[in-house]
């Protein structure tokens, strides 16, 4: 029980911080996942360091029903989902400044609360005048964010025949150059963003739970995948395997994303498994330091 309320707490922080930071006008966008960098970390100045008395002033509110998506904010609308009724998920489009309901997408996805409350977990991807989600149980959609309209869908495991992992799909989608990148299947899967055709499918077995993050390596644009139980260094381009380090945690649980400094990556897992400085190299990776001192069993750590 103290689990469960710790996981909405920390769900519930993360609405209502991101809806304080991005109700004003001269807030900078947070588009996806952990930010505009994809490192958690925002280049605002100026924020409070301290909050008033009474306590921040409630600008508005909205009830999006049960999830554990964040909020994604960009050219003045905000992003949300939540399950509705225990079988429908719903896409949210607010006036970021107001409140003001623009629009709603609805597809039927099961609550599913295995050990805890359920709902969704992957948080909405914007990218110019798109913005893309996953459901749990792998349905990809890409709407248009003036009016919400499907552009296209794709549904990874009755078409694409990829396993679901045993809590589902909760890496938010990464948008590099036209490729969507989600953590599906053992390595991963890119899809084409203008029309959800695939551009490189590896293994179908199930793969991990965090978001891929890419980075650059000997000038190749790259993804570091946080699989099943190994983190995978991938070719962009290509989803080719440049190099995999094994990592096995209890339940196959790898939700924290990867964490980039230069050439070398951070790694953390819960279940008292620990972290690990690894060296990137052309064709392998190397452990600098490895211990249990941080154990990151969902939220990624921030440098």
């Amino acid at each position: 029980m103290k689990h469960r309320k710790m996981m909405v707490n920390q769900a519930l922080t993360m609405a209502i911080l991101l809806a304080v930071l991005t109700t004003t006008a001269s807030a900078a966008d947070w588009p996806n996942w952990r930010g505009p960098n994809y490192n958690g970390i925002s280049d605002e100045t100026g924020l409070l360091t301290s909050w008033p008395k009474e306590g921040p002033k409630v600008l508005w509110k909205a009830s999006v029903g049960m999830g554990f998506s964040a909020i994604s904010v960009a050219d003045g609308k905000a992003y949300a989902m939540g399950n509705v009724g225990k079988k429908t998920d719903v896409v949210y489009c607010f006036d970021a400044e107001t409140g003001k309901e623009l629009w709603t997408h609805k597809y039927a996805q099961r609550l599913d609360p295995k050990y805890y409350e359920g709902g969704t977990l992957a948080s909405p991807t914007v990218d110019g005048d798109k913005v893309y989600t996953i459901s749990k149980d792998g349905k990809v959609f890409c709407l248009d964010t003036k009016g919400g309209n499907e552009i296209w869908n794709k549904d990874l495991i009755k078409e694409l025949k990829i396993e679901r992992t045993t809590w589902g799909y909760s890496g938010s989608p990464l948008v590099l150059d036209d490729l969507l990148i989600i953590n599906a299947g053992r390595t991963g899967l890119a899809l084409n963003k203008k029309d959800g055709s695939i551009v490189w499918k590896n293994e179908t077995k199930p793969g991990g739970y965090a978001t891929p993050v890419a980075f650059t390596s000997n000038g190749k644009k790259c993804i570091a995948m946080f699989g099943f139980q190994e983190l995978l260094g991938l070719e962009a381009a290509t989803g080719k395997e440049l190099w995999r380090h094994p990592w096995v945690t209890q339940y196959d649980v790898h939700a924290a994303d990867p964490i980039i400094l230069g050439d070398k990556i951070f790694i953390s897992s819960g279940y008292k498994h620990g972290c690990a400085l690894l060296q990137i190299g052309s064709d392998n990776v190397s452990v600098i330091w490895e211990n249990s001192e941080m154990r990151n069993k969902m939220n990624a750590s921030v440098v």
